[in-house]
C-alpha cells in the first residue's frame, strides 16, 4: 500500500460518467508516479486502513439512506398510483 498524490507527475485523472451525480467518480492511473510506501517502519499502514475502513463505513450508511429513500418513495407512489379504477397497492392483498 502507498500514498501518491494527485498532482505529481505520472498521475492521470479521468473523470466517468456516473448515475449518481452526488458521488462523481474518477479513472487513476500512474505511470511513473512517486509514491511513498506504508509499513510497518512508518507505522501510516495501520492510519491508512483505519481511514479505509471509515471509509467503507460511510459509503455502507450512504448506500442504505439511498435505498431506503428509493423504498419509501416507491412505496408512496403504489398507494396513490391508478391502474384499472383501483390503487396498485390493493393488487397485493
Amino acid at each position: 500500500m502507498a500514498i501518491v498524490s494527485t498532482d505529481n507527475p505520472g498521475v492521470r485523472m479521468t473523470p466517468r460518467p456516473s448515475l449518481d451525480r452526488t458521488r462523481p467518480l474518477t479513472d487513476l492511473a500512474f505511470d511513473g508516479a512517486p509514491a511513498e510506501l506504508l509499513n510497518g517502519t512508518n507505522a501510516t499502514l495501520d492510519s491508512a486502513l483505519r481511514v479505509l475502513d471509515a471509509g467503507r463505513v460511510l459509503l455502507a450508511a450512504s448506500t442504505l439512506g439511498a435505498a431506503q429513500t428509493m423504498l419509501d418513495r416507491a412505496v408512496a407512489f403504489a398507494k396513490e398510483r391508478v391502474q384499472f379504477g383501483r390503487v396498485i397497492g390493493s393488487f397485493q392483498g
